[in-house]
């Protein structure tokens, strides 16, 4: 869980091409990434050595679930709530311009053709909240659609991908640190998708 956890971190593949594309400098976009990964990868770290350092072996999957109920426990939970809340408009943007262009809307138009764009994505939100609320075990076969997802795109794709296209320039070591990190991704696949089958299964 805690590995599938860090990995959702990482998962944000789908929003590159927009921020890229709606960068000032988009020749800076690869050493932006490079320091936005570092960051990240740092913040993890120091949040799970604060929270292994604080409770030691009875550390949650989630620190947050550690902590005593009151007034840091709310403030912590509140910023954990943020995250979701401005990344699932970002996972929601290419879709919502694939849709616009499918439409023939141009949201650089100012008037009617923007009021369409902000119909369109305000409809995409709705039905993905009415999604979750209405359809039965929704939780529960998410789970299982994010722990294969996410780990294949997040750990498995990137090295599939970096193997195929510099096979030839890579050193011994590069494809065998590369052919790890696939089969350590695999396992967890297998892992959290068996859970969360079991999971689905205890409820019905």
């Amino acid at each position: 869980v805690s590995f599938g956890l860090l990995a959702f971190v990482f998962a944000g593949h789908a929003v590159f091409p927009a921020i890229y594309t709606s960068m000032a400098q988009p020749e800076e976009y690869e050493g932006m990434l490079n320091k936005t990964y570092a960051i990240v990868g740092l913040t993890c770290l120091l949040i799970g050595g604060a929270g292994y350092g604080l409770y030691g072996d009875a550390v949650a999957d989630e620190v947050t679930l550690n902590l005593p109920a009151g007034a840091a426990s709310t403030l912590a939970l509140g910023l954990v709530t943020v995250n979701p809340f401005s990344k699932f408009a970002l996972t929601m943007d290419p879709v919502s311009r694939g849709l616009e262009k499918a439409a023939g809307i141009d949201i650089g138009n100012k008037g009617g053709e923007a009021l369409k764009a902000r119909v369109v994505r305000t409809g995409l939100g709705a039905g993905a909240l009415l999604t979750a609320a209405k359809v039965p075990f929704f939780a529960v076969f998410m789970s299982l659609i994010g722990s294969f997802l996410t780990l294949t795109v997040s750990v498995i794709f990137p090295s599939a991908c970096y193997l195929k296209m510099f096979e030839d320039e890579l050193t011994g070591r590069e494809r065998v640190a590369n052919w790890s990190i696939m089969l350590l991704g695999g396992f967890c696949v297998v892992a959290g998708s068996s859970s969360a089958i079991g999971a689905a299964m205890d409820q019905f």
